[in-house]
């Protein structure tokens, strides 16, 4: 039963992921403000039409060890993903501020994601978002938000004034 349950998140999974790499390019490019392809690759051991029977196999060849361990060293939750920006791997080639691009996008991906299927805009919160962030960036970044309920940490109180100051109210604590 475990390998049929792992199975249909493996197959969901790999359905979602596959299905928003187009948006997730899109939204990095404008945040990025350039053309930028990523990628949002599902990594698993097993081919996805063979997943089942073959977590099955590997289930049963570990059993001992698995036991000893006291977890299954096999399966949806031993499973990752690479992030790729221009068909390069990010997380070896990807500078600080692409790599904090890279995150927010995942998470306005999010945002557009719980848009489209609860139809209804979330509240985004963000801590710190600008401290990695040039000023095109930042600039982008807050005219993307502009149509969301967004709360903004920072340390830095100007560079919020600036960018979204006809937009903003403002706390200062």
């Amino acid at each position: 039963r475990l390998s049929e349950l792992a199975g249909y998140i493996v197959a969901a999974r790999h359905a979602l992921i596959s299905g928003f790499n187009e948006q997730i390019s899109d939204i990095y490019s404008t945040v990025a403000t350039k053309k930028t392809v990523v990628l949002v690759e599902y990594n698993t051991p097993f081919a996805i039409s063979s997943y089942e029977s073959e977590l099955l196999s590997k289930l049963e060849s570990n059993l001992a060890q698995d036991i000893e361990r006291g977890f299954t060293s096999y399966g949806p939750h031993r499973e990752d993903i690479s992030l790729y920006i221009d068909n390069t791997a990010a997380k070896v080639a990807a500078s600080r501020g692409e790599t904090r691009t890279l995150v927010l996008s995942l998470k306005l991906l999010e945002v557009s994601l719980l848009n489209e299927t609860r139809n209804t805009k979330p509240l985004v919160l963000l801590d710190d978002v600008f401290s990695e962030l040039d000023g095109a960036r930042r600039k982008a970044l807050t005219t993307y938000l502009t149509d969301h309920q967004t709360i903004i940490t920072t340390t830095d109180a100007d560079v919020v004034a600036k960018d979204f100051a006809q937009h903003a109210n403002t706390i200062s604590l």
